[in-house]
């Protein structure tokens, strides 16, 4: 046996490993190594750990904030789907919320923000008020302007007015130079079944596809389906792999692109349904805000936004007094994309239809022996 050794049945088996001398003095220089090489990990560890509390854990960035602006990062609590009324930082359904000066370029092709386009927020709540964590701009409706009667219309919806804000006598003067057979891009509301309230509106060339957002229903005199109360029917090269309309998505907000037949018909090559909600909802119930109308029907009100188009109880809302009109509604978006609505109040003034005819004036007829004349009466007594 050499010396300074034990045997290995009297060596504790704790300290017994494979491939180790478990010599006294080899043992020794072993286990200072060890403690060594313990020692620089726990180093090394504690270091690692100061630095993701100073600098943050990128995995976990909704609970930090972004450098140099105090813009948090947390989930949103707001989502607002509305027009663009004005700037500083931007004003939605009257709500003022802070952006960033980046978020005020929009689009591919980052070209600036503008008044009177309809947007898609996410805001969160913090010291300051609301602060936008995403913004982006709601496709807009494209088609070719038709007469009918006095009025110009587009995709089978009356051009009502504009909408009400700082833009509105530029958007009247443009709505009164456009021409039938123009081809425009608008950002508008829906008022009802065949009105449009104007935000903004632009002449563009003929695109080769145009699009529509729209409560996608059966028509009224025929067996086809209709988006927005524009009939279509559906390509052969339509997307999403749907040779036909599931009937579960009647009264279902759907977005389409296609081209439009000389029958009237919308041939459609993109079909989407629920584009808004789905932009919004989250695991969490979600407050929204959104623009939309109200039309009463008897004792219910249709209220119709981006994201649905339900039936409420008129009695349960005496703010909306008119028929119809633009509105703003306050709701919840569950999980499932279901929407809530706590609130209903009218947006600005209610679409007036077209005045009466003035009664005729009063007064009375006479024969002179050649010709009868009528005589007016001013100021009866």
């Amino acid at each position: 046996m050499l010396p300074n050794t034990r045997p290995a049945s009297d060596c504790p088996t704790s300290n017994t490993r494979p491939g180790i001398d478990t010599r006294p003095g080899i043992a020794t220089r072993g286990s200072a190594r060890w403690r060594h090489l313990a020692l620089a990990s726990w180093l090394c560890l504690g270091l690692a750990a100061s630095l993701v509390t100073l600098v943050g854990n990128p995995a976990q960035g909704q609970s930090g904030g972004i450098i140099g602006t105090g813009t948090p990062l947390s989930a949103p609590s707001l989502g607002v789907v509305g027009t663009v009324t004005d700037f500083g930082s931007v004003i939605v359904n009257k709500l003022r919320i802070e952006v960033r000066p980046e978020q005020m370029r929009v689009g591919p092709d980052a070209r600036p923000l503008k008044r009177g386009e309809r947007v898609l927020i996410k805001a969160t709540r913090n010291e300051q008020g609301l602060q936008a964590v995403e913004l982006s701009p709601l496709p807009k409706v494209q088609g070719q302007l038709k007469r009918q009667g006095q009025d110009l219309t587009l995709l089978g919806k009356r051009l009502a007015g504009a909408l009400e804000g700082p833009s509105k006598p530029q958007i009247e003067a443009q709505l009164a130079r456009l021409q039938p057979g123009q081809w425009v891009a608008v950002d508008a509301i829906q008022v009802g079944d065949q009105d449009l309230l104007i935000g903004s509106i632009a002449v563009i060339p003929a695109p080769p596809v145009i699009a529509t957002t729209g409560v996608l229903a059966l028509a009224p005199d025929s067996h086809r389906f209709q988006v927005g109360g524009q009939p279509i029917v559906l390509s052969k090269k339509a997307t999403r792999g749907m040779p036909f309309i599931r009937t579960d998505l009647l009264g279902r907000v759907v977005r389409i692109e296609g081209k439009m037949r000389l029958d009237g018909l919308l041939e459609v090559i993109t079909f989407t349904p629920d584009p808004v909600a789905n932009a919004l909802k989250q695991e969490k119930p979600l407050t929204v805000e959104l623009e939309g109308s109200y039309e009463r029907k008897g004792a219910t009100l249709v209220v119709s936004s981006d994201i649905a188009r339900m039936q409420v109880a008129a009695a349960a809302y005496p703010k909306v007094t008119a028929n119809a009109g633009p509105a703003l509604i306050s709701a919840q978006l569950l999980p499932t994309g279901f929407l809530q609505i706590t609130d209903v109040r009218p947006w600005q003034p209610a679409v007036k239809p077209s005045p009466p005819p003035p009664p005729p004036p009063m007064g009375y007829w006479y024969f002179d022996g050649y010709y009868w004349h009528f005589m007016p009466v001013v100021n009866p007594r």
